[in-house]
């Protein structure tokens, strides 16, 4: 999701990204969508072990939030013709668009917490021994 997150957001990877500029609105709004396809993805494939009760519940929160995003998420950008090259063109609504986005971010962020608490990120553990950690990843194992 951080990638769908970036070029939604700047239209590009990173700089070395070669694209040219009358694409990056259209790999904007393509990365809005899988982002929010990738969020919904994750809260499907991990509602099996989130505790019932306030996980659950934030949980069916963000869907809920995500759902609101995406009734509005068309208002995101428009199509237009250029009337001197007569050329279709994409033009992001920069001001709904932020919104939006912010919203999917914020789910992002937020979504860690009951993940983790469900060890779906780290597992619980009494015993973790860091050393051994960085002997394993040093290993190669």
């Amino acid at each position: 999701m951080d990638e769908d997150e970036r070029v939604a957001q700047f239209g590009r990877k990173g700089d070395e990204d070669d694209v040219p500029n009358e694409f990056i609105p259209y790999r904007r709004v393509k990365y809005f969508q899988m982002f929010i396809f990738d969020l919904k993805q994750l809260i499907g494939n991990c509602e099996f072990a989130i505790e019932k009760g306030y996980d659950e519940r934030l949980i069916r929160t963000f869907s809920d939030r995500i759902e609101q995003v995406e009734e509005v998420a068309d208002g995101v950008a428009s199509t237009f013709i250029n009337e001197i090259t007569k050329e279709e063109e994409l033009r992001i609504n920069e001001s709904h668009f932020k919104t939006c986005f912010r919203i999917l971010q914020q789910i992002k962020n937020e979504l860690n917490f009951p993940l983790n608490r469900a060890s779906l990120i780290f597992r619980a553990s009494d015993e973790l021994d860091l050393d051994d950690v960085m002997r394993g990843i040093e290993e190669g194992s």
